[in-house]
């Protein structure tokens, strides 16, 4: 699992930068950043986890870290649906 994982976020890092290999809009904030938001990037990978069935202890702790949706209007939404938070 490990290995697809990181497979997948590599070629997401990729196609962002060859979008926008200068800097990228941030679809949430709207703010351009250096090379990858962390709000954009954390969701892809709470979404590609949640794809490959990782097990609710997983993606708990995984938002435990990497949680940007200071707002809770997001991702953090739908993990509380699945009661991982």
């Amino acid at each position: 699992m490990k290995d697809k994982i990181m497979k997948r976020i590599k070629e997401y890092v990729i196609a962002t930068k060859n979008l926008a290999p200068e800097s990228t809009i941030c679809v949430a904030c709207g703010k351009p950043t250096a090379t990858l938001c962390p709000y954009c990037f954390t969701n892809y990978v709470f979404i590609l986890l949640k794809c490959m069935d990782a097990h609710r202890e997983i993606l708990r702790e995984f938002l435990q870290f990497f949680n940007y949706d200071f707002d809770h209007t997001g991702y953090t939404k739908d993990a509380e649906k699945l009661g991982v938070i």
